[in-house]
């Protein structure tokens, strides 16, 4: 809302603007950058997925390892993210509806729909091998509280993000406590 080009695509019938800016996706491209497409992109997908995690009884206490169970959790978090850039690049409340992204040709491509859940769940994993891996390694070696809380911000950031957004503090974690 805050960009001039959304303000100029506001009004007109709904549902045939809508309909008009759904026609237009084609092609692999939406007309993003490298750097959102390819990183902030998938960064977006992994907090998408981690809200999922989050609010999944079982799948918020897995760490990282090879189990049915994780992987399962992982993919179900991914199938999340899928769902949510569906919705909001072409939902009733998305894009399409509320800047008509993609009526105007090369605005509206498939890479969101595949990197950014499928980058996201490369993050995931990436972010929780690094907290059972190295965060809790560090974690033991360390005395000092803010040094621990650092370690799993700073290198978990989608789980940080995710974690803001329950209203949690960004270094919190389900199945451990920080000491």
């Amino acid at each position: 809302m805050a960009q001039p080009k959304t303000r100029a695509e506001l009004g007109g019938k709904f549902f045939e603007e809508w309909g008009n800016a759904v026609s237009g996706l084609h092609g692999w491209s939406d007309g993003d950058g490298w750097f959102t497409q390819y990183v902030g992109h998938p960064v977006q997908g992994a907090w998408v997925g981690y809200i999922q995690i989050q609010n999944d009884p079982s799948g918020r206490m897995l760490s990282y390892n090879e189990s049915s169970s994780y992987w399962k959790s992982r993919l179900k978090a991914t199938a999340f993210a899928f769902g949510y850039e569906v919705q909001w690049h072409l939902g009733p409340v998305s894009e399409a509806t509320i800047g008509h992204v993609g009526k105007k040709p090369g605005t509206l491509g498939y890479s969101e729909f595949v990197t950014s859940p499928l980058g996201g769940l490369a993050l995931i994993v990436a972010e929780d091998a690094l907290d059972e891996k190295v965060i809790e390694k560090l974690e033991r070696q360390t005395d000092g509280l803010n040094k621990r809380r650092l370690y799993r911000t700073f290198l978990n950031p989608s789980r940080a993000v995710a974690n803001l957004m329950r209203w949690r503090k960004p270094w919190h974690r389900d199945r451990r406590k920080i000491n």
